[in-house]
């Protein structure tokens, strides 16, 4: 799925979050009796969806019973809707009322939850980066025996199951896997190639560090026709740091010090905001106001050289139709050097997924129409709808499946399973991730519009962190690095797939 705009809306103020947090926060990871739940032995069955169905009929035993689900319409038609139906004909649990909320203006609406406690939606559809905040909140319900009882595994391409788990619990159950690709136009590459390698003096190859990949879209940016080099730089509150994280990341920054201190005023810090904002002077001028639903449109009709962008993109590009169909190389991320050994980091931002309510009195139904809907037949009929290709793949399964292959073609296919290896979770922290990254984003983009330099951005980030770690305390933030740190993957580069 193609991330879009981040409205104002979906940042929850400080006190909100603290309020919620702080009266929940200490018995949500006791983990209480829930309402609606019966823990027991393993369920019988050949499948997931097959112990998902078996213990659905077995709670209902008859009965109809009809669930709330938050969820934004772009990822809840098409086969989800499809198999909640199903699921209903087979069990009598089913959806009932569908609320539709953009997954990006989702997380105050869900915060508003944790601290009344209605129990009325049982399910939210929201992006995962929520996990540590929501549970901390008291709002997720802890998914471990129930998904042993069901024999279900969040089995990912990559680090990015950890993403669901907050203080080695599970939280939440992925349907999107949402990584960033790289792709480049080859047709153009095709037609300069020669001028290309004349003017850099080596042979055209996959860029393989961000500087190189600076320098090739500089090289291949034509404003005069209108045909930028960049379409990696987005609005403010449009996921601009993405770009900046994968960047940071690659060159071995970390965005705090083991006690939980800011530390991105760091020559790694400034390194990366100098090669993030480079990219702005080949770049559209109006990629400033951007966000996905002004790119996409834009770099799939032909006027980019190239963009590190969402795998969902891979998929518009190449529909029928699309002016560039056949006409793009995939591929992975570029990196960084550390020392003699080149680093790679793509981002998973955000993972999409189901969250269940502990509050709900239906928190069993819940869960089992979720293990229906992310086992790995079905996850592989949702990732590969032709009718809705908001969810992109992750499951180990979905590379090998000839419907998902084709509508992402074989070599974004390839790309996106090597991206996956190598991705990283956003700022997951507990206590304030968006507050966080919205003040990053803040200070990136007053620097991209030339009022700040790459080594101001960084102090003064790093400044106001400062302030919000002690309002959220370095104690808590410290205990939940861990969890953070263990998104990450554990290898360099990818293993070709």
């Amino acid at each position: 799925m193609a991330g879009s705009n981040v409205p104002s809306s979906a940042f929850l103020s400080r006190r909100s979050f603290l309020k919620a947090g702080g009266v929940a926060g200490a018995t949500a990871l006791a983990f209480p009796t829930l309402r609606g739940v019966a823990w027991g032995q393993k369920v019988a069955g050949d499948s997931v969806e097959a112990r998902a169905v078996a213990a659905g009929k077995d709670l209902a035993r008859g009965k109809s019973i009809d669930l709330t689900m938050m969820v934004w319409s772009a990822f809840g038609r098409g086969q989800t809707t499809k198999l909640a139906a199903e699921y209903k004909k087979l069990t009598g649990i089913g959806i009932g009322n569908a609320i539709d909320v953009n997954v990006f203006v989702m997380p105050p609406r869900a915060m508003q939850e944790a601290v009344a406690k209605t129990g009325k939606i049982d399910i939210f559809h929201i992006d995962l980066t929520m996990v540590p905040s929501l549970a901390n909140a008291g709002l997720a319900m802890p998914l471990d025996k129930l998904m042993q009882r069901g024999g279900h595994a969040m089995e990912t391409v990559g680090p990015a199951a950890q993403m669901l788990r907050y203080r080695n619990e599970q939280y939440g159950l992925l349907t999107d896997g949402n990584v960033h690709v790289t792709m480049l136009r080859k047709d153009v590459v095709d037609k300069r190639r020669k001028e290309y390698e004349d003017k850099l003096g080596k042979p055209w190859s996959w860029p393989q560090t961000w500087a190189e990949y600076n320098a090739m879209m500089r090289f291949f940016n034509n404003p005069a026709e209108s045909f930028f080099g960049s379409g990696n730089l987005r609005a403010r509150r449009a996921g601009g740091p993405y770009w900046w994280m994968m960047i940071f990341y690659s060159k071995g920054g970390f965005p705090f010090t083991d006690d939980a201190a800011p530390n991105i005023n760091t020559d790694i810090g400034v390194a990366a905001t100098e090669e993030y904002l480079a990219t702005r002077a080949f770049s559209p001028p109006e990629i400033t106001d951007w966000g996905s639903p002004q790119m996409i449109p834009y770099f799939t009709k032909g006027h980019i050289f190239s963009v590190t962008y969402w795998d969902g993109s891979v998929q518009v590009a190449e529909r029928p139709g699309s002016p560039t169909k056949g006409k793009w190389m995939f591929g992975q991320v570029p990196g960084s050097m550390q020392g003699n050994t080149l680093v790679k980091r793509s981002i998973t931002a955000g993972p999409i997924g189901y969250v269940i309510n502990r509050h709900s009195k239906q928190a069993e139904a819940a869960y089992w129409l979720c293990q229906y809907l992310t086992g790995p037949k079905n996850s592989t009929l949702v990732v590969g709808d032709p009718e809705n290709g908001f969810h992109d793949p992750w499951h180990p399964s979905h590379f090998t499946n000839e419907t998902i292959i084709n509508g992402y073609t074989p070599a974004g296919i390839k790309a996106i399973k090597e991206n996956l290896q190598i991705t990283t979770p956003a700022l997951l922290l507990t206590g304030g991730p968006l507050q966080f990254h919205d003040l990053l984003d803040k200070n990136l983009a007053e620097a991209m519009l030339g009022n700040l330099t790459a080594k101001d951005a960084m102090k003064k980030t790093s400044d106001e962190w400062e302030v919000e770690v002690r309002k959220i305390g370095a104690a808590a933030l410290k205990r939940d690095l861990p969890t953070y740190k263990a998104g990450f993957p554990k290898i360099n580069v990818p293993v070709p797939a």
